[in-house]
C-alpha cells in the first residue's frame, strides 16, 4: 500500500495517471439508464481525452475525485513552500536563541568583574544585541520573500 504521507510516493502514483485534466460527464449508455432507472440514482463518469477513467459514481464523488486530482499538484507545491519557510524559520529562531544566550552571558560577565559595573559596556552590549537581532529578521525575512 502506498503511504499517502509520503509526498515523494504521492508524487509517483500522480505522475503515473492521465495527465489530461478529467472532466465529470453524465453516463449515458444503455447500461447506465438501465442502472439509473432501477437504483434511482444518476451515474457519473470522469473522462480525460475522451477516455473513461472511472464510471458508475454519484455526481458528488465524481466531482470530489477530478478536483483533488486536480488540486494535488498545487497542494504539494504549497507544501514544499510551507517546508523551506519553516525551515528558514528555524533557523532564525536558533540564530536569535544563540545571540540571546551569547549577550546575556556577556553581561552576566561585566556585572560580575573587578571592575564593577560599567554602564557604557553594557549598554554596548545590549546596543549591539539589538543590532544583531535585526540583522537575523532582516535576512529571515529576505529569505521568506524570495
Amino acid at each position: 500500500m502506498i503511504d499517502y504521507k509520503d509526498p515523494r510516493a504521492v508524487s509517483e502514483v500522480y505522475k503515473k495517471t492521465t495527465l489530461e485534466p478529467w472532466k465529470v460527464e453524465k453516463m449515458t449508455s444503455k447500461k447506465a439508464r438501465r442502472a439509473n432507472a432501477s437504483d434511482h440514482v444518476e451515474y457519473y463518469k470522469i473522462t480525460a481525452n475522451g477516455n473513461n477513467v472511472a464510471c458508475y459514481l454519484t455526481k458528488e464523488d465524481a466531482a470530489f475525485i477530478a478536483f483533488s486530482r486536480e488540486a494535488l499538484p498545487y497542494w504539494q507545491a504549497e507544501t514544499e513552500r510551507l517546508r523551506a519557510e519553516n525551515a528558514q524559520l528555524i533557523k532564525a529562531h536558533q540564530e536569535i536563541k544563540y545571540l540571546t544566550n551569547n549577550r546575556r552571558e556577556e553581561v552576566r560577565r561585566l556585572m560580575n568583574s573587578p571592575a564593577a559595573y560599567n554602564s557604557e559596556q553594557a549598554d554596548y552590549i545590549v546596543s549591539k544585541g539589538i543590532a544583531d537581532w535585526e540583522q537575523v529578521f532582516k535576512d529571515a525575512l529576505t529569505g521568506l520573500e524570495g
